[in-house]
């Protein structure tokens, strides 16, 4: 067994088939979030009325976000034959593949296939993707490698001083962000070009005439698309422009105030370590004296650096952000933070003794935790229950053994216990967060509602962002039809009511109710006459 454990191919072969259980096992079971209920109705809102400019939310114009990722999301519709919530989040899946596939394009060659395996796998196993965005249908992880493509792009094309190559390729990238995301991947692109060519000394580039042949291409492509959206809907252009700009100022200190501005500052760096555990460990090699001289004297690791220092500010400020947004800075921060962790693994210092110990830890953390689903009441009814708990269980001792015995691959072994603890957390958290939720009696009450209004229009008395997304989209899935919303309700037919108080004055029949997951109360379903 040493044999295999220690030919790289067969270890990295290994890791990545474990990976395609752990990333696919129950991926549609668990409810949709808000977030993965907008992304899922705008896409579908967009196919049932066969227009893919302009997005609308709840058959009213949606502006928060331009539309590119709902193209990416409505091939895998078309492509899986449906609007579930596997097809909703299987993109999230490819595009995880693809953004460590990047970074490990980029790394083996200078650094070795191993090194560019292990940063490449460290973006999918750490702890914020693994264990809650990989499985969620969110926009972020695309966007994130466009933006980091971009940063790619830049330092590549600029070592070989192509610079219209540069200024075309990372502005092309830029745009497609910016047309997932809106004005944060203008701002990262801005940021890093005038941060990057400062320090090189290569500021007369930002004035040439390949920027501005770079630039005008990140504009025919904006621009092609808002003059397509003017065509289709003219009205509504200022109102978008207005929300783009606004979306970003809301999660600024101006929007979220002085004071979460002032304690987030103190708090950021701490989030960010937590999120990204446990690769994030290896932070305790930056206080080794001489750190500092060893990473600036690699181009590579200076980039990196220099490009993760100037645009984290951005969220360092910014009081409202959550860990997603965060991804395309983490190969930036791990590429060195592993340089140094196999510096010091040669050097056998007390920081990586130190990081042994509580890798193993985690590791023992597994052997422990793995038989209690075979006993507890949420997961040991869940079908195989203790033969899966056992797999796992020996599984983890298996790797416990070899991390002691097999040193030279301690990293690997540390990627596959995290994977077979992401197999277990399909196996037993997911069923189980299910079947503790409402889940299934609401997919209950929207087939009985669905049934009932079969070829008629379903109407809804708040504004569509007070509704639940999730809720709505799957209402949308089996009707094939747009709800429509009605405030004041004027026409007669079938409503969720929010406030029941509303209509007290109106003769209308009450069918039943709809139960939303995040929400305390129910909308109550009627016939207004």
């Amino acid at each position: 067994m040493n044999k295999y454990l220690t030919n790289p191919k067969f270890l990295a072969f290994f890791i990545l088939a474990l990976t395609v259980p752990a990333m696919l096992i129950n991926l549609g079971l668990e409810q949709l979030i808000d977030d993965e209920g907008i992304r899922g109705l705008v896409s579908l809102e967009m196919d049932l009325r066969h227009n893919f400019i302009t997005p609308t939310l709840g058959g009213e114009s949606y502006f928060n976000k331009p539309p590119v990722y709902n193209w990416v999301l409505l091939g895998f519709f078309h492509l899986f034959g449906s609007f579930s919530n596997f097809a909703l989040r299987f993109p999230t899946v490819i595009f995880v593949y693809l953004f460590s596939l990047v970074i490990f394009l980029f790394t083996r060659k200078p650094y070795g296939n191993r090194m560019g395996f292990l940063v490449a796998m460290s973006f999918l196993t750490c702890g914020r993707e693994l264990f809650y965005d990989s499985f969620k249908g969110l926009i972020d992880t695309s966007f994130s490698l466009l933006i980091f493509s971009s940063f790619l792009a830049i330092y590549h094309f600029s070592k070989k001083e192509k610079y219209l190559t540069l200024f075309a390729l990372s502005y092309f990238l830029t745009a497609l962000a910016f047309l997932m995301k809106g004005i944060p991947a203008l701002a990262f692109q801005g940021i890093t070009l005038v941060t990057w060519f400062f320090i090189e000394k290569k500021v007369k580039h930002l004035f040439s005439i390949h920027h501005v042949l770079g630039g005008f291409l990140f504009l025919l492509i904006i621009g092609g698309y808002y003059l397509l959206y003017y065509f289709d809907n003219s009205q509504n252009l200022n109102s978008l422009l207005h929300t783009l700009l606004n979306e970003s100022a809301q999660k600024s200190v101006v929007g979220a105030g002085i004071w979460p501005g002032i304690l987030h500052i103190f708090t950021f760096p701490v989030e960010l370590i937590y999120h990204f555990l446990p690769w994030t460990l290896f932070v305790v090699y930056l206080f080794k004296k001489g750190v500092r001289k060893t990473l600036w004297a690699d181009p590579i690791l200076r980039f990196f650096l220099i490009v993760f220092l100037a645009n984290i500010t951005v969220y360092w400020v910014s009081p409202v952000v959550y860990a997603r947004y965060l991804f395309m800075f983490v190969p930036l921060a791990f590429l060195p933070l592993f340089v140094l962790h196999r510096d010091n693994e040669t050097e056998g210092s007390l920081h990586y003794r130190l990081i042994n110990i509580v890798l193993l830890i985690i590791i023992g953390v597994g052997v422990v935790a793995s038989p209690v689903a075979a006993f507890i009441e949420a997961t040991k009814h869940l079908p195989y229950a203790t033969l899966k708990s056992a797999v796992l269980f020996f599984s983890f001792v298996f790797v416990f053994i070899g991390y002691l015995k097999v040193k030279q691959i301690r990293i690997e072994l540390v990627m596959v216990a995290l994977l077979l603890a992401r197999i277990g957390f399909d196996w037993f958290i997911i069923p189980a967060r299910y079947n503790e939720s409402i889940e299934g009696l609401v997919k209950m009450e929207i087939q009985q509602i669905c049934q009932a209004t079969k070829g008629e229009r379903l109407y809804y008395d708040v504004d569509p962002q007070d509704f639940k997304f999730p809720e709505m989209f799957h209402i949308t899935v089996l009707k094939k039809d747009l709800m429509k919303m009605d405030t004041a309700h004027k026409n007669p037919g079938f409503y969720l009511i929010h406030d029941t108080t509303k209509i007290r004055g109106m003769q209308y029949e009450r069918l039943g109710l709809l139960h939303a997951e995040s929400m305390d109360r129910a909308y109550t379903f009627v016939k207004i006459k």
